[in-house]
């Protein structure tokens, strides 16, 4: 919230500033951040700037009242009439004055002409009125930006959550077809006239691990679900034939984020007196033999 409202400080700042309507500490002020590499504040600045110079152009010529018009046209007679009767005087003075050796200086002309040229209130007023209506405008220009903005911020977030949840939704969809798919192997070998059922328990390890072996005898099959501990980075479960002689490898048994693993083993031809069934975690690729404690274990009756 900090960071928004130090934006928004800036952004305000600038158009101000653009705009000349800081007082002349706020714009020293400005000008020193501006100097020492502010970048929001240089990019705020360069945008408003652009904003005003448009503006500028862009405004419509408007015409005056008409009682400024009146006004203004009383005070160009009133300063047509003055140059006229200071000068008379004048001339009388150089009726009289003795005759000098060098021209008389133009003193008097140059103050009159100095006087007559003297800016009429009309005039000083319609430039403060016309940087009055460009402040509205640009005023009303930024806010309108800022609400654009604020509006284009709120879609971008509506539009990020729609996307997490067609993600979420997604993912239990296609978790979802996954279980579909493993019932649906399950049942076809607990149909079968000659199946077995396997049940490995949680070993020390993993006390509350679990698995089930599906084991279709006629079609030398293993239809295996686990639930185990999520496997490390870098790791991954193997599933092994546990004979009198020896652990055989059965395959790795991949599992999900929640440890829930599924995997259709076949049985080979020269696996016999299988005795039990044994799930451990091994480096991933799997190994040869054994490495690590056994997480889950069941004899076949």
């Amino acid at each position: 919230m900090k960071n928004d409202k130090s934006r928004e400080e800036k952004q305000t700042q600038a158009a101000l500033y653009a705009l000349g309507a800081l007082s002349q500490h706020e714009a020293r002020a400005f000008e020193n951040q501006v100097r020492e590499g502010d970048e929001e504040s240089q990019t705020e600045l360069a945008a408003f700037e652009k904003v005003v110079e448009a503006l500028g152009y862009s405004a419509p010529p408007v015409l005056p009242p008409a009682y400024l018009t009146d006004v203004l046209n009383t005070r160009l007679q009133r300063e047509r009439q003055q140059p006229v009767a200071a000068i008379a005087p004048f001339s009388e003075k150089r009726a009289v004055a003795p005759a000098m050796s060098s021209p008389p200086r133009q003193t008097t002309t140059s103050t009159k002409v100095i006087e007559f040229k003297r800016k009429s209130p009309i005039l000083t007023f319609l430039p403060w009125a016309l940087a009055a209506s460009l402040a509205v405008c640009s005023l009303y220009t930024f806010s309108a930006w800022r609400a654009a903005r604020e509006e284009t911020t709120a879609l971008q977030s509506q539009v990020a959550t729609v996307k997490t949840e067609a993600d979420k939704f997604r993912t239990q969809a296609t978790q979802e077809t996954e279980r579909v798919y493993e019932l649906a192997q399950i049942n076809q070998v607990l149909r079968a006239p000659d199946h077995r059922i396997v049940e490995l328990a949680g070993q020390e390890i993993a006390p509350t691990a679990s698995a089930s072996v599906y084991w279709n005898v006629s079609t030398k099959q293993w239809v295996v679900a686990a639930n185990l501990p999520p496997a490390p980075e870098g790791k991954t479960y193997q599933l092994w034939f546990v004979t009198p002689d020896a652990k055989i490898s059965a395959g790795l048994l991949k599992t999900d984020g929640r440890g829930h693993g599924f995997s259709v083993v076949p049985v080979p031809p020269d696996v016999t007196n299988v005795a039990a069934a044994a799930i451990t975690l091994e480096p991933a690729g799997g190994s040869p033999q054994p490495t690590s404690p056994i997480y889950t274990m069941g004899k076949v009756s």
